[in-house]
């Protein structure tokens, strides 16, 4: 990360630039966090700043000043991330900048605090430890290959994700962030942990006061993968009408979330009773020591349903249709029953005839739990 105070450079296409891990004799070079990098970086390789807007070419390395010739005009700034091309970066340590910003975290008490760049479960917990306080939650920022391929462990002890796809998109290719984004959303969900979403959500509206179509259907996306929040940043800081952003960013969301609501309520109305049904069987089946399940049935469906969950218990798909009763025997994990006796629509009698006679047949027993 750049860490010149007040940095705001204007750089153009082929002009050289340069990084150094030297804090002395300065001048106009651009200085960086880790003060070995440049042990690691190799000739012709590539740096990326400002989430890839930015990319320059390593020429040349003079003592601990990396040179680097400019491929994308723009403006440099303090505080932007750099990412060096195949670089590994596996230091877990906290620097004494880090330890300071959580010095102060534990004098003003915010609700939450971010790890830039978490790399593993090591690396939340020692933030932590630091820290001191666990009423202040942390939030681990998945940006690079480590946190992707670290992201289960890193569940279990951060409370909460960030998806950063600007850096991300740069670690994993760019073409795979937004299944990454899918893979790291459905993972903390299964955690009950919330994501946030970030990095040009909206970032047209910087200058613009409308979005691209392409920007609101990236916002719905996040929203119907499961994210918790979607994050504005660039937009709101340095944007010409950041109110204006807030609320078309709000409205697209609001808009989103209803969907879902309409989308969940249709399928409730739509699903069969049966399926319903079957589904809390299922549950029951899985919390529960269900010795043997019995289901009354014409056609079977139930015991289909059923089945196509490999439950561990006996399913007795009882029916009145002798040839019918002889097909379940098809069904995986079942028993066809047939009973010469009516099934009634408005008694339950057909229940207990049915259950009485497994329990003469020795089908169930006495210290079988049943559903």
């Amino acid at each position: 990360r750049i860490q010149n105070k007040s940095l705001k450079k204007n750089i153009n296409i082929g002009e050289e630039i340069i990084f150094t891990c030297d804090k002395k004799n300065i001048g106009s070079k651009i200085i960086l966090n880790d003060k070995n990098i440049y042990k690691k970086v190799k000739i012709n390789s590539l740096v990326f700043a400002d989430d890839g807007n930015l990319f320059f070419k390593i020429t040349k390395k003079v003592g601990k000043n990396i040179h680097c010739k400019v491929l994308e005009k723009g403006i440099i700034k303090s505080g932007k991330g750099i990412i060096f091309e195949k670089i590994e970066i596996k230091n877990n340590n906290i620097s004494n900048n880090e330890k300071k910003i959580l010095a102060f975290a534990r004098k003003i008490k915010p609700d939450f605090i971010g790890i830039s760049y978490t790399k593993n479960k090591s690396h939340v917990i020692r933030i932590k430890k630091v820290l001191k306080d666990e009423n202040i939650k942390i939030i681990a920022k998945i940006e690079n290959k480590y946190g992707i391929d670290n992201l289960k462990s890193i569940l279990e002890v951060a409370d909460a994700l960030m998806v950063d796809r600007g850096d991300l998109s740069l670690s994993s290719s760019i073409n795979n962030v937004t299944l990454a984004q899918k893979e790291i959303i459905n993972l903390a969900n299964k955690f009950a942990k919330p994501v946030i979403v970030a990095t040009e959500l909206l970032k047209s509206m910087v200058s613009k006061s409308f979005p691209t179509k392409s920007e609101v259907s990236d916002i719905t996306n996040a929203v119907h993968d499961g994210c918790a929040a979607t994050m504005l940043s660039e937009e709101t800081v340095v944007g010409k009408n950041p109110l204006l952003t807030i609320k078309t960013m709000n409205n697209i969301v609001n808009s989103a979330s209803k969907y879902l609501e309409l989308e969940k309520t249709n399928y409730k109305r739509k699903e069969k009773i049966s399926n319903t049904i079957c589904k809390t069987a299922i549950q029951i089946c899985k919390n529960m020591p269900i010795t043997k399940v019995i289901v009354i049935t014409k056609t079977g469906y139930a015991a289909r349903q059923l089945s196509i969950h490999n439950l561990k218990p006996m399913i007795y798909a009882v029916t009145n249709d002798k040839k019918t009763s002889r097909s379940f025997n098809l069904i995986k994990g079942t028993e066809g029953i047939f009973y010469n006796f009516k099934f009634l629509q408005k008694s339950t009698d057909h229940i207990i005839i049915s259950i009485k006679n497994l329990y003469k047949q020795k089908k169930i027993l006495i210290n079988d739990l049943i559903l």
